[in-house]
């Protein structure tokens, strides 16, 4: 089996709690043959998921609730430009997207919402009020 390369990032206790394996009913039912390899998205094995398969549970998923199908892939573009638009330090989001250079988190993964550039006049608006 190839384990693919590991990153490591915070995640909020909610997240923490609703992935933790330490005495998942799961892990105890495959005994010695639970591959405890701490991935968030796993087989119930505890194997790493083939992307196919998380793109078609993905696919399943939106037309259970009616949404659009968009690609799972596009997440990573709409959690950059949150955690930007939230204040979140550029270098930050490069290290959790796990880019090299933080020019491709910004030129390529994060866009310009229209309230991104209100919330830019606002501030230059305070700007030139205060200064004048």
């Amino acid at each position: 089996m190839v384990v693919p390369k590991l990153s490591t990032i915070c995640l909020f206790s909610a997240s923490i709690s609703s992935i933790s394996t330490s005495s998942s009913p799961i892990m105890l039912t495959y005994g010695p043959g639970y591959q405890n390899l701490e991935f968030v998205i796993r087989q119930k094995d505890g194997s790493p998921l083939k992307p196919d398969s998380m793109t078609q549970k993905w696919i399943r998923f939106l037309d259970s609730i009616g949404f659009p199908r968009i690609r799972l892939h596009d997440l990573r573009h709409t959690n950059a430009t949150a955690l930007i638009q939230a204040g979140v330090n550029p270098r930050v989001v490069q290290q959790r997207l796990g880019h090299a250079d933080v020019n491709i988190t910004i030129n390529t993964y994060t866009h310009v919402l229209p309230e991104m550039d209100e919330e830019a006049a606002e501030k230059l608006d305070s700007i030139v009020l205060h200064r004048a």
